[in-house]
């Protein structure tokens, strides 16, 4: 009947169980215990993940204290509002996006809905509690949010995070063991270049496509990847690295054709990305295929090509039969978001 107001993360509650039932808590268990006669002291900040919803993509990462919460959006150039067809059936969902599409919404509402996201998200939770004001840009905010992203990075680093790897290149760089001893390889995930690589990406910045160039030829997929992101992000203002994208639709990883691809149509240019997008619905893994549709569903009203192509797309596969599922939803729906 009692209530705390501690930070609790969720892989507290498996410890806090043992100390419960005065079960030892075995020594390779991360959370802490809230309860029990094995309470830990309360921990100081709480590391916060999102990565893909169902069939839609995106990265976030965040810090959570008793007065602050901080997040770190890798995917800034995507809405809060992306169509996720599980919440698209709730009724209030159906109403807000309604709403939003009579341009019927205002303040916090209608925020949600905004094409694109800030890189960065500070709110202080005890003075704004449903985290409306965004503080990260604002100067009396400077130093808590430099002490977060540290603290945030630092976190990334150490816990050799994999958010950073697209799906495909976390399967591809797991054969013949797990995604958590690969993960712990710094050659195979680099984490520190991949931050930095994300962090010229997530710049939407035109000054930046010199760099952005150089992500394109690194030796790394994973780097290339982000390269090939940060055009995305740039839109029409991409057209200036035309030649390295277009040479981009050759590159080894379908993950970095796809994106340079999506690059390619979103600077005008869907005369040599289109046909990329529609050859990666075909490839043999459903992250592939997956990641293709959502650069389709992105690019607008769909040909009479587009629709063909995306009929046949359906796939089966017992290594990864979820995301197949999703992609089976997105077939199913998406073509009616483009009549």
């Amino acid at each position: 009947g009692g209530v705390s107001d501690r930070l609790v993360s969720f892989v507290d509650f498996a410890p806090t169980v043992l100390s419960l039932a005065g079960v030892p808590i075995p020594a390779h268990m991360q959370g802490r215990a809230f309860l029990g006669r094995a309470e830990a002291p309360e921990r100081r900040a709480l590391f916060l993940i999102r990565d893909r919803m169902a069939e839609r993509y995106d990265i976030v990462r965040g810090v959570r204290t008793k007065n602050f919460q901080y997040l770190r959006n890798f995917m800034p150039h995507l809405s809060w509002s992306q169509y996720v067809s599980y919440t698209e059936k709730m009724p209030t969902m159906q109403v807000w996006r309604r709403l939003a599409e009579e341009r019927r919404l205002s303040g916090p509402a209608a925020r949600y809905f905004r094409p694109r996201k800030p890189v960065e998200e500070l709110y202080d939770v005890k003075r704004d509690p449903f985290q409306i004001r965004n503080l990260a840009g604002r100067p009396e905010a400077a130093g808590v949010l430099e002490k977060l992203r540290s603290e945030l990075r630092k976190f990334q680093i150490e816990s050799r995070d994999l958010g950073l790897l697209p799906e495909y290149e976390i399967e591809r760089r797991s054969v013949g063991t797990t995604p958590y001893e690969m993960g712990r390889d710094p050659l195979l995930n680099p984490v520190k270049r991949l931050l930095e690589a994300a962090d010229k990406a997530n710049a939407c910045d035109p000054a930046r496509v010199p760099e952005l160039k150089k992500l394109l030829r690194d030796p790394d997929a994973a780097v290339r990847f982000w390269g090939a992101v940060g055009f995305v992000a740039l839109g029409t203002k991409a057209r200036r690295a035309e030649k390295e994208l277009s040479s981009a639709l050759g590159d080894s990883s379908p993950v970095v054709r796809v994106c340079a691809a999506e690059a390619l149509c979103a600077c005008g240019r869907k005369d040599i990305g289109l046909p990329a997008l529609l050859d990666a619905l075909g490839h043999r893994s459903p992250f592939v295929r997956l990641r293709a549709m959502n650069a389709l569903d992105r690019l607008g009203k769909w040909t009479a090509e587009i629709r063909s192509a995306v009929a046949k797309a359906a796939m089966k596969s017992r290594k990864n039969p979820q995301v197949a599922s999703y992609l089976s939803r997105m077939i199913e729906y998406t073509p009616k978001r483009h009549e």
